[in-house]
């Protein structure tokens, strides 16, 4: 084509005249432009052989990764449903190193040729199906659950099957497990109903002789003792009303109306204030504008007691008691939530008791605690629709947060 470059290949050969004489030179000139572009073609198409034979390295490698770490024996079959490929744990399955041609391993063998068969040759895509096979490790019969599909080619034909076998017995354990879990989480229960029966019938009759010494010294009481009279009737009569609710562990109809969190958080800062000084336990409170929130306001200042308390154990030797509430909005603006945010630098909780903090009778203070305060909490918790979030580090402190959806 005009004004393209073209490559030649020149071959040269010199002439001579009849006496030996060189006389001059004869230059053939080929066009070699296709040649070279063929050659460059080829290259390229070597280097991205090279790279795609990389990538099918790697996912080879990366798939030999996954079929031997996957947990369960895997068989690949081909259309046939002849066994072209076992990962380690199927191979245990048909072929024991200590003898390859026990009875088992026959029994076995012919067991998932019946089974590849059947649904190699069957029109059904996908297969679930119970094989029983001998199992080395555990010398018994084992019910496995054969899942199995099939992998087409290009012209839509049966290539090749891929079944995986899981151990039922493991699964069966495994639901037994939490079964018994179930249960003991229902003795649990069942223990602390009858405890919390027994502390009510035993708590209210000195609890009644107490609200009538209250009363009778209500009409004595000097005015400048009168704040500390005030206070020592509320609580009195909070607790009187914690152990009609023990009764039932929560579940009774309790006292529900609108409150302000704020005052509530105020109220039991200032009662649990001077044993905090006391022991060197500073208090950085940060209370946020938040609307008022719906439900009982003495299960709150339940929640927030077994917080501080729970607080305030943990810092023995001193530290930082932290209290924060928020009003969190949606992007929406049509949904809020309220944040209540109790946290302290004391010894933490270790990782293994995190997920069961909120059971009954789960405590880090030995014999000093019950296990039911953060159980509690949970419940009051989810009385109100909220939700719970820990974080925790041994030796760095707790942050325990609350939310509760505010309504509107």
């Amino acid at each position: 084509m005009e004004g393209e470059e073209v490559l030649f290949e020149a071959v040269c050969a010199p002439t001579y005249s009849a006496d030996g004489v060189r006389t001059g030179m004869v230059t053939v000139m080929r066009d070699v432009t296709d040649l070279r572009r063929a050659d460059q073609e080829v290259r390229a198409n070597l280097e991205k052989l090279r790279a795609a034979e990389e990538i099918v390295r790697q996912d080879r490698d990366r798939l030999n990764l996954v079929i031997e770490n996957v947990g369960d024996p895997i068989v690949v079959a081909d259309n046939a449903a002849k066994i072209v490929m076992l990962d380690p744990l199927a191979k245990e399955l048909v072929s024991f190193a200590e003898n390859p041609k026990s009875p088992q391993v026959v029994k076995n063998q012919a067991k998932l040729d019946a089974y590849l068969t059947s649904f190699t040759f069957s029109f059904a895509d996908k297969e679930n199906k119970s094989v029983h096979l001998f199992n080395p490790g555990s010398g018994t019969e084992v019910e496995y659950a054969a899942r199995s599909g099939k992998i087409y080619d290009a012209r839509g034909q049966v290539a090749y099957t891929v079944t995986v076998l899981r151990d039922f017995s493991a699964w069966k354990k495994l639901e037994q497990l939490q079964l018994e879990r179930r249960m003991l989480e229902m003795e649990k229960f069942a223990a602390t109903g009858r405890l919390a029966g027994t502390i009510a019938h035993e708590i209210n009759n000195p609890l009644e002789a107490i609200k009538n010494a209250i009363h009778l010294l209500g009409g004595t009481v000097d005015p400048k003792s009168r704040p500390i009279y005030d206070v020592l009737k509320t609580e009195t009569e909070r607790v009187t009303r914690i152990v009609r609710q023990m009764l039932g562990l929560y579940r009774n109809t309790v006292q529900l109306g609108t409150f302000d969190l704020n005052a509530v958080a105020e109220d039991t800062l200032a009662l649990f204030g001077r044993p905090l000084a006391k022991i060197g336990v500073t208090v950085d409170k940060r209370l946020g504008q938040i609307p008022p929130i719906k439900g009982s306001a003495d299960q709150f200042r339940q929640l927030l007691s077994n917080l501080v308390v729970n607080a305030r154990d943990s810092m023995s030797d001193g530290g930082k008691l932290i209290i924060r509430t928020k009003e969190i909005r949606s992007s929406t603006g049509l949904h809020s939530w309220l944040s209540l945010i109790v946290g302290d630098t004391g010894t933490g909780i270790p990782a293994d008791l995190q997920k069961s903090m909120f059971e009954p009778f789960v405590t880090t203070k030995g014999e000093k605690g019950t296990g039911l305060g953060l159980w509690i909490v949970k419940g009051v918790v989810e009385n109100h629709n909220g939700r719970i979030k820990v974080r925790s580090t041994v030796g760095k402190g707790t942050v325990i947060r609350l939310l509760f959806p505010v309504s509107r």
